[in-house]
C-alpha cells in the first residue's frame, strides 16, 4: 500500500528498507570478493547463501515516543569496514547482522564515506575498485554532508565533551540526522553525547 501523503514517517520507513536492501545486497557480495586473490568459489558460495536470505525488514512500530518519526541510528565507519575484515570473523558477523537487523532508518555522513574508503584500501588492502563500489552502495543510504558549519558545532563538541574533532564530527552529524543511537566501537558504550546514546554493537564480541 502506497504511504499516504499524511503518513511522511511510513514513507521514510519504506524508503529507508529500499535503500538498506540494495546496500546490503551488494555489500554481501563484495564480502569475499573484495580482497585480491579471494576465493572465487567461496564469493559464489557466499552469493548463493544471501541470495536465499530475506532482506532486512523495519519494524513500523519503532517510533519515537510521542511523534511520527521512526528511529534512526547513526552508523560509525569502523561497522562498514567489519563487513571486508576477514581477519575478524566474530565482528564481521556482528556488522552483517547489525547493518541487517536493524529497526532504525540508518544514516552515514560523507566523513563515513571517505574514512571507508582510506581504511579499506590502506588497512585491508582492499582492492579500490571494490572499496569504490562499496562507497557507492553506503551512499545510497541517507547521508549527511560535512559542511563548514557542522564542523563549527563539531569544534564546540570535541572542547566540551573532550573528542577528538575526527570524532564530533561523527557525534555532530548523527545529532544533525537526529539519530537517537549511534552505533560504533570507538566511544563509550552508553554514553549520550548531543542527545544521541553511544551503543557499541561489538561490545559482546571482545
Amino acid at each position: 500500500m502506497a504511504a499516504s501523503r499524511s503518513d511522511p514517517g511510513s514513507r521514510v520507513r519504506h524508503v529507508g528498507e529500499r535503500r538498506r536492501a540494495r546496500l546490503l545486497g551488494v555489500l554481501h557480495r563484495h564480502l569475499a570478493a573484495g580482497r585480491h586473490r579471494a576465493n572465487p568459489h567461496r564469493a559464489r558460495r557466499r552469493r548463493r547463501c544471501h541470495q536465499r536470505q530475506r532482506g532486512p525488514r523495519l519494524d513500523p512500530r519503532r517510533h519515537l515516543r510521542g511523534t511520527d518519526r521512526p528511529l534512526s541510528a547513526f552508523v560509525d565507519t569502523n561497522v562498514f569496514v567489519y563487513l571486508y575484515d576477514h581477519a575478524e570473523v566474530d565482528k564481521q558477523r556482528v556488522a552483517r547482522a547489525t547493518l541487517t537487523d536493524a529497526a532504525e532508518d540508518l544514516v552515514i555522513s560523507t566523513q563515513v564515506l571517505t574514512e571507508f574508503f582510506w581504511v579499506a584500501t590502506r588497512k585491508l588492502n582492499l582492492d579500490p575498485r571494490a572499496a569504490r563500489e562499496g562507497v557507492r552502495q553506503m551512499a545510497a543510504l541517507r547521508v549527511v554532508p560535512v559542511d563548514h558549519r557542522l564542523v563549527l558545532r563539531a569544534t564546540d563538541t570535541a572542547l566540551s565533551a573532550r573528542l577528538s574533532i575526527w570524532d564530533a564530527l561523527i557525534v555532530e552529524a548523527a545529532a544533525a540526522a537526529g539519530a537517537d543511537r549511534l552505533l560504533t566501537e570507538d566511544f563509550n558504550a552508553g554514553q549520550i553525547i548531543r542527545d544521541v546514546q553511544v551503543v557499541n554493537p561489538f561490545a559482546a564480541s571482545r
